[in-house]
C-alpha cells in the first residue's frame, strides 16, 4: 500500500544502496572494468576520443574504424575487444570535447562527473524554489527529497557511471522552462541554444516560441548556435558538416552493435520490436511522426498564445516530451528530464494516475532492463508514451477553455 511514509523513505533506501554499489564499483575497478561489472566511463570515453581525432584528424570524425582505435588507445589497459562507441553529433559538439584532452582522461571523467553532480544539484534547487506546488511540498517533496529521489534514479547513477551528459541537458532543460515561464526569454533562448549538441530536445521550444512569437529566444538561441558552428567553419569548413549529413544513414541505423535494449525512443520500440526487413516502413512511420507531432505541437500553443504564460505548462510538457516521438535514438540517461514533465502536470492536475505513474517510471527504470535485455526490444519507450496518454486527457479541459487576453 502507497503511504506518505514509504514515499519518503523508501527513496531513502535505495539511495543508500544504489550510491554504495555505485562506489563500490569504482573504488574496486580494475582498470576500467567495475569492481561489480560492467565498463566505467564508456560513453565519456567517447567525448574523450572524438575531442582527440577534432583536433588531430578532422577528416575521420566520423571514420568509426578510427574512433574505436583512438578509445582503446585512451582506454587501455582495459580492452574494448575491437569494439567502441560511436559519435553521433554534429561536428560543432567535437570542437567543445576537445577541451577535455587538455587534462588526463582519468582527471577529465573526474572533473566532468564533479561537474555533473553540481548541475543536478543546482537543477533541483532551481525545481523547488520555482516549480514545485505548496501541495506537494507538504506533502513531503521537499528540496531534500526531491534530490533524493532524483540521486536515487537508476538512469542517474547509470549515467554518472558512463560519463553521460544527462545532468547538463537535465540542467539545461530546468533553465529553459522556468526562463520561458518566467519569461526570461533571452536566458530561455540562450540555454537552448547551449542544448543544441542535442537538438532533438530543442526542437518542440523553437516551435512554441516560433509561435508565441517570442522573437527574443529565438534570436539569443540563434546566436548561441552561431558561436557553436564559426569556430569549426572558420578552422575546417564545411566539410566536417557535409561528413556528418553522409553519416546520418549510418548513425541512424546505429550497426555496431549498440545496445538498443537501453534506447526509449518510439522509433527504438519499433525498430527493435519488428524484423529489419520492416526498416523501411519504420523510417516512413517516423516521418510521418515528425510531421504530427510539430502540427500537434504547434496548435496546442497557438491555443495557448493568449493566456498567462504561467498557465501554458502542458506546452511545455509537450515540448519535453516531442523528441521521445520524433527522435530516431534517445537513451534510458535522459528519462531524468521526465522529472520535469511530473512537477509541470502537477500544475495541470494533481491526481494519483500522476502519482502511479512517477512510481512506474521511477522502478520501471530498472525491472524494464530485465525484460529489455534478454529480448532486446526496447520497451523502455513505453514509459514517455504512456506519460503523454495519461496527460492529454488532464490536459483537455484546460485546452479548451476559453481564451483570454493578458493584461
Amino acid at each position: 500500500m502507497i503511504n506518505q511514509k514509504r514515499l519518503i523513505h523508501y527513496p531513502r533506501i535505495i539511495a543508500a544502496v544504489i550510491w554504495i554499489v555505485y562506489i563500490l564499483n569504482v573504488v574496486f575497478r580494475k582498470g576500467w572494468e567495475g569492481g561489480i561489472g560492467g565498463l566505467i566511463s564508456f560513453d565519456f570515453l567517447t567525448f574523450y576520443a572524438i575531442g582527440k581525432i577534432y583536433l588531430t584528424a578532422i577528416a575521420h570524425l566520423y571514420d568509426f574504424s578510427t574512433q574505436f582505435q583512438v578509445e582503446q588507445v585512451i582506454y587501455s589497459p582495459t580492452s574494448l575487444n575491437g569494439g567502441g562507441n560511436i559519435y553521433p553529433s554534429p561536428p560543432y559538439v567535437a570542437a567543445v570535447y576537445s577541451l577535455f584532452t587538455l587534462l588526463p582522461y582519468s582527471w577529465a571523467f573526474f572533473v566532468w562527473t564533479i561537474v555533473s553532480l553540481m548541475l543536478i544539484f543546482i537543477a533541483v534547487y532551481w525545481i523547488n524554489k520555482y516549480l514545485i506546488r505548496e501541495e506537494l511540498l507538504r506533502a513531503g517533496l521537499t528540496h531534500r527529497q526531491l534530490l533524493i529521489v532524483v540521486l536515487s534514479f537508476f538512469p542517474v547513477v547509470f549515467g554518472l557511471n558512463l560519463g553521460q551528459n544527462h545532468a547538463l541537458t537535465f540542467f539545461l532543460l530546468t533553465g529553459i522552462v522556468i526562463f520561458s515561464l518566467t519569461e526570461r526569454w533571452y536566458l530561455a533562448g540562450v540555454f537552448a541554444g547551449l542544448l543544441a549538441y542535442k537538438p532533438q530536445f530543442v526542437i518542440g521550444f523553437l516551435i512554441l516560441w516560433v509561435v508565441w512569437r517570442q522573437y527574443k529566444a529565438l534570436a539569443a538561441f540563434l546566436l548561441v548556435v552561431a558561436l557553436w558552428l564559426l569556430p569549426v567553419i572558420v578552422h575546417y569548413g564545411f566539410g566536417p558538416f557535409l561528413a556528418y549529413l553522409n553519416a546520418l544513414p549510418s548513425l541512424i541505423l546505429l550497426p555496431y552493435g549498440v545496445g538498443r535494449f537501453l534506447e526509449v525512443s518510439l522509433f527504438a520500440l519499433l525498430a527493435t520490436a519488428f524484423p529489419p526487413k520492416a526498416l523501411p516502413g519504420i523510417l516512413m512511420f517516423n516521418q510521418v511522426m515528425l510531421v504530427i507531432a510539430s502540427i500537434g505541437l504547434a496548435l496546442v500553443a497557438y491555443k495557448l498564445r493568449n493566456i498567462p504564460m504561467k498557465e501554458r505548462n502542458i506546452g511545455l510538457i509537450l515540448a519535453i516530451l516531442f523528441p521521445f516521438f520524433v527522435a530516431p535514438h534517445i537513451l534510458i540517461y535522459d528519462l531524468l528530464i521526465l522529472v520535469l514533465v511530473f512537477i509541470l502536470w502537477s500544475h495541470i492536475k494533481l491526481s494519483k494516475t500522476a502519482l502511479y505513474l512517477a512510481i512506474f517510471t521511477y522502478f520501471g527504470s530498472l525491472l524494464l532492463l530485465f525484460v529489455t535485455y534478454p529480448t532486446g526490444v526496447a520497451l523502455l519507450a513505453f514509459i514517455p508514451v504512456l506519460l503523454l496518454i495519461f496527460i492529454l486527457p488532464d490536459s483537455l479541459p484546460f485546452l479548451s477553455r476559453p481564451l483570454q487576453v493578458n493584461q
